[in-house]
């Protein structure tokens, strides 16, 4: 959660209102937004998906530990700088 928080205010264009429940993670401005750094996250080898209009949903394997979680914040760092 600190990453994701880090990362709303680094890059406050892209998204907004960090959550950690039901793997549902940021929101957001625009569908459009949303789609693009899902689609470039999965280049990555990460897998993620929308949910609803503008939120964006980790899909994380069974196994998740905290290794996994600093190549997650690595990566999603490089597709929100590569958005801008």
């Amino acid at each position: 959660m600190n990453g994701l928080k880090e990362f709303q205010k680094e890059f406050p264009h892209l998204l907004y209102a960090a959550r950690g429940r039901e793997h549902s993670l940021q929101s957001c401005p625009s569908t459009k937004i949303r789609d693009d750094l899902v689609a470039r996250m999965k280049k990555k080898g990460v897998q993620m998906g929308g949910c609803g209009d503008y939120s964006i949903r980790l899909r994380p394997a069974l196994i998740f530990t905290p290794k996994h979680a600093d190549l997650f914040l690595e990566r999603f760092r490089q597709v929100l700088k590569e958005a801008k």
